[in-house]
């Protein structure tokens, strides 16, 4: 991975620091810890990871974490695609099992980013991620 600046050049030459952080919010702020999805795929007669291989494929997920469909239009767009490559109950199934699904917000990880890079306004907007922040665990 290449060495990060925490500066930018500016036109006269003179270097500013950097008030923005973009990161990833699944698997970086956002763990999965809860069985609901993994519990539900086989339950249904699927392998395990069936959810977000549909979900995270990049067809699906561009749109979703680039802000040109919302949360909940991706989850139908994900129900979608599940039922063409299974049925209704499936896909329904599935969908909710993810919305139940419990998650944790990784507080070490967020303490650190802000220690980083103190002036930055801290948010958890990626796309689609942003409603379930303040909704679940919140993030402060």
């Amino acid at each position: 991975m290449p060495a990060v600046s925490g500066y930018a050049m500016l036109k006269n030459g003179r270097r500013q620091l950097k008030d923005t952080i973009l990161i990833d919010f699944d698997g970086v702020l956002r763990h999965w810890v809860g069985s609901e999805i993994s519990n539900a795929e086989p339950t249904l007669g699927l392998t395990r990871g069936t959810l977000f291989s549909c979900a995270f494929s990049h067809e699906l997920l561009l749109p979703a974490i680039t802000g040109k469909v919302t949360h909940e239009q991706w989850h139908e767009r994900v129900r979608s695609k599940l039922v063409q490559i299974h049925n209704d109950h499936v896909a329904d199934m599935l969908i909710k099992a993810w919305n139940e699904a419990t998650w944790e917000i990784d507080f070490t990880m967020l303490k650190g980013l802000k220690q980083l890079a103190p002036t930055c306004q801290h948010g958890a907007y990626a796309g689609v991620v942003g409603p379930f922040v303040n909704k679940k665990k919140g993030m402060g």
